[in-house]
């Protein structure tokens, strides 16, 4: 079934498609022998493509792991991954990352870590009197400035914060590449 997989005179078979099929060889003297040739379907990753710098981001690869090395990165400058799929973005930049089921079969996937984030600004104000944060890159479209005790201190979507009373409250600034500090 060449639709499953082809053969050359010398014996090489390439897959074609995911399936079963028969390989027959026959020598000079008329004489064959067959065997089944089984081409495994390649594997798919899941999940996203991309994280901050020292964040996360789980993968997933279809099918059954390989059980030694089942996830690589090309390089580990730019981000590391655990044998359970768990990349760490380490720089920013691009990497490759390979996973490897239990059949041998490989897939790649190009991951890209975004640039460390940054928020610059005064970090303290009087109740009543207000700060103006800036984050770097571009602001997420929605709640990019959020304040964990609006009890404290409330914030714009401008990065405008204003005390409202004595106390200390986290700010957190997102950006469009979903990177929050």
């Amino acid at each position: 079934n060449t639709a499953v997989a082809t053969v050359t005179t010398g014996g090489v078979v390439t897959g074609v498609a995911a399936g079963t099929t028969t390989i027959t060889y026959t020598n000079t003297n008329g004489c064959s022998v067959t065997k089944a040739f089984t081409v495994n379907a390649n594997p798919t990753i899941g999940g996203t493509l991309s994280a901050c710098v020292g964040a996360n981001s789980t993968l997933t690869g279809s099918g059954t792991p390989s059980g030694t090395t089942p996830w690589a990165s090309s390089s580990t400058a730019i981000a590391t991954v655990t044998t359970g799929g768990v990349v760490t973005g380490v720089a920013a930049g691009t990497t490759t990352i390979t996973y490897t089921n239990n059949n041998g079969c490989t897939v790649t996937a190009s991951f890209t870590i975004n640039a460390s984030r940054t928020v610059t600004g005064t970090f303290s104000a009087c109740i009543g009197a207000s700060s103006t944060l800036t984050g770097s890159a571009t602001a997420a479209a929605s709640t990019p400035w959020v304040s964990s005790n609006t009890a404290i201190a409330t914030v714009t979507t401008g990065g405008v914060v204003t005390g409202v009373a004595a106390g200390t409250t986290t700010i957190t600034y997102t950006n469009t590449n979903g990177c929050s500090v």
